[in-house]
C-alpha cells in the first residue's frame, strides 16, 4: 500500500508541475477562439446597402481578398474577420479554396478527424453548383447542431443573401470543417 501512495503523490507532484504549462497554452488556444468568434459575432446584422454585394462593409470584407464591391462574399467575411486577429487564411473570396484537404478536420463521407471548435470554418455543399458554395464560421456546436456567423445569407439560407446572419444548422448539413486557428 504505502508504494502504491508514494507512487500516487510522485504522479500528483508531476501533473502539478506539468498542468500549469499545458493549461497556459489551451488558454491561449481558447482566448484566440474566443477572440475571432467575438470579431464575427460583433458584424451580426450588417447588411448589404446599395444593390447586390454593395455597402461600406460588404467593400471593407471583399478589400480582404484583393476585390471590391460587386462580388458573392461569404468567404471575403470570413477571410476580414482572420485577418484581424492575423491568422494565416486563403483570403480568398471563393468558398472552396478554404476547404483543402490539409485544412479539412471533417469530410463528409471521406473523415471526421478532430471536434469542431468555435473559429473552425463550414462549407455548405450546393447541389445545385456541384460545389461548396456556401461557408461561415462556427460560434458553437452542441449534440448535432452548428451555430455560424455567416455573411451574404439569409433568413431563406441563401448563398446569395445579403447580411451577416447567425445561423442553425444541422451537423448533416455541413459538408466540410477546416482549421485556420491551431
Amino acid at each position: 500500500m504505502a508504494i502504491t501512495a508514494k507512487a500516487t503523490c510522485v504522479c500528483c507532484a508531476f501533473i502539478l508541475l506539468w498542468c500549469p504549462v499545458q493549461l497556459d497554452f489551451l488558454v491561449q488556444d481558447r482566448s484566440l477562439r474566443e477572440k475571432v468568434v467575438e470579431t464575427f459575432k460583433d458584424e451580426v446584422g450588417v447588411s448589404e446597402v446599395g444593390g447586390d454585394n454593395q455597402g461600406e462593409r460588404v467593400t471593407q470584407y471583399l478589400n480582404a481578398t484583393g476585390l471590391d464591391a460587386g462580388y458573392a462574399w461569404c468567404a471575403a467575411f470570413a477571410a476580414w474577420g482572420f485577418n484581424q486577429h492575423d491568422i494565416d487564411n486563403p483570403e480568398s473570396a471563393w468558398s472552396p479554396d478554404w476547404f483543402p484537404d490539409s485544412n479539412n478536420i471533417f469530410k463528409r463521407g471521406h473523415y471526421d478527424k478532430k471536434e469542431w471548435k468555435p473559429g473552425d470554418v463550414e462549407a455548405i455543399y450546393f447541389q445545385s453548383k456541384g460545389r461548396i458554395a456556401h461557408m461561415g464560421v462556427i460560434e458553437k456546436v452542441k449534440d448535432d447542431v452548428v451555430i455560424s456567423i455567416e455573411g451574404n445569407t439569409n433568413d431563406h439560407d441563401s448563398r446569395e443573401g445579403d447580411e451577416v446572419m447567425r445561423k442553425r444548422r444541422y451537423k448533416r448539413q455541413v459538408y466540410a470543417v477546416a482549421r485556420y486557428i491551431f
